[in-house]
């Protein structure tokens, strides 16, 4: 197959940054979503930035690697305050 046949499939090339706990220090690396909640505390969609109500997930899946609590304050793009935690996001 020449280079003008071949099919392009389009992906979605995601950054990895860390989740920095304030208090501790922990430390989670991977990709950084935000997850908005239904009515009935499930998860209903994932999204680039932080708004108050959503919680922090890294590496999104059924195996996800950290998800914080509930975001109660939004102090920057990359800096803000769960209900049990504070935390900022440091890029690689």
């Amino acid at each position: 197959m020449s280079k003008l046949e071949q099919k392009k499939i389009p992906i979605d090339i995601q950054t990895k940054q860390t989740l920095v706990r304030v208090n501790d220090g922990l430390k989670k690396t991977g990709v950084i979503k935000f997850i908005e909640f239904d009515d009935e505390g499930k998860g209903k969609k994932l999204h680039s930035q932080s708004k108050v109500g959503y919680a922090c997930i890294v590496d999104p899946s059924v195996f996800y690697t950290w998800m914080t609590s509930v975001i109660v304050e939004v102090i920057s793009d990359k800096h803000f305050k769960t209900q049990n935690s504070e935390y900022k996001i440091e890029e690689l």
